[in-house]
């Protein structure tokens, strides 16, 4: 997770300085500076050294700038920690509400919320609420954190030993092909991005994100309804400023597309994406531009999770 936010951030920082007349500053915590070596010489950066006193660090940095765009997971709440900590202030917060965002960060809440006939959702159950000990191990289901990002503590087949099953949610086992979306939400319009390929590795019952391509290799009628999926869910959200990622999920045995997660916040898929977009993102985000189209034939762009954790991008 530590090498996706890594990547995520020097993305972000590199489009942010690339912008006319505007001045980058970045919060981060000494771990994660200790670990990023390509920091631009003309971020100013902020340093907290306190886990617990970091929203307080976050308002006093955020006073002075215009945006806002946090790179945080949704675990342990952070990412609606950062949301309820910024939107009072006078700066643009680049999320999308502080409701959506704490519904989104629940899988059990967004099911409830987005699960309809118009979005078919993969189901899912709060473990906590079983009534056996056969609900820890069943290998017809996938476990999830509840306020997981990303792979992070997701077991096939049976709960993780040391967690609370009230912090997990259950799913059915499905196989198919995993898809993603990306949306970019600015002052004048929401874009919705191509549909990207993720590809996840299984190693025993453990899955990982190993990075994807953009646009997917599908056919154009399930590149058209999963981006139709998900300009409804961006219609129930309403208008924001920032970055949504949507994931899917296209059954293996009966085609039937899923969406599986909303992601409230800037997803891996931002890396790539800024490869294919004929501007930058950001300048979508921030101003009121309209997006040239996407040339009629995209070459594929291809990225990676290498072994050294550094993100790689082909064309």
């Amino acid at each position: 997770m530590r090498c996706e936010g890594r990547a995520m951030l020097d993305a972000l920082l590199t489009d942010a300085v690339a912008l006319h007349d505007t001045a980058v500053s970045v919060l981060v915590c000494e771990t994660a500076l200790a670990t990023f070596d390509n920091m631009p010489d003309s971020v100013a950066i902020h340093c907290s050294a306190d886990q617990s006193s970091w929203p307080d660090e976050l308002a006093g940095a955020a006073r002075d700038c215009d945006f806002v765009l946090p790179v945080a997971p949704e675990c342990e709440g952070l990412l609606l920690r950062a949301a309820q900590t910024l939107y009072p202030l006078s700066c643009t917060t680049l999320l999308p509400s502080v409701s959506t965002v704490e519904i989104c960060s629940d899988k059990w809440k967004t099911w409830k919320l987005f699960g309809s006939s118009d979005t078919p959702m993969v189901d899912c159950a709060p473990v906590g609420a079983e009534s056996t000990d056969a609900r820890f191990s069943d290998p017809q289901f996938v476990y999830k954190p509840r306020f997981g990002a990303g792979c992070d503590g997701i077991r096939r087949g049976r709960l993780p030993f040391t967690a609370d099953p009230y912090d997990y949610i259950r799913q059915p086992k499905i196989f198919g092909q995993s898809l993603s979306v990306g949306v970019l939400g600015g002052p004048r319009r929401v874009e919705i991005l191509p549909v990207a390929e993720q590809r996840i590795v299984w190693t025993e019952d453990r899955p990982w994100y190993s990075g994807g391509s953009i646009p997917a290799d599908i056919p154009h009628e399930i590149a058209r309804r999963v981006s139709t999926i998900a300009r409804h869910v961006i219609e129930r959200i309403g208008d924001f400023q920032g970055y949504i990622g949507m994931d899917f999920l296209v059954s293996r045995n009966d085609g039937t597309i899923y969406l599986n997660e909303i992601n409230p916040r800037v997803c891996t898929s931002y890396f790539g994406y800024r490869q294919l977009l004929p501007i930058n993102p950001l300048e979508l985000v921030l101003n009121e531009v309209e997006c040239p189209p996407f040339a009629s034939s995209l070459a594929p762009i291809r990225f990676e999770i290498g072994e050294a954790g550094m993100m790689i991008c082909q064309s």
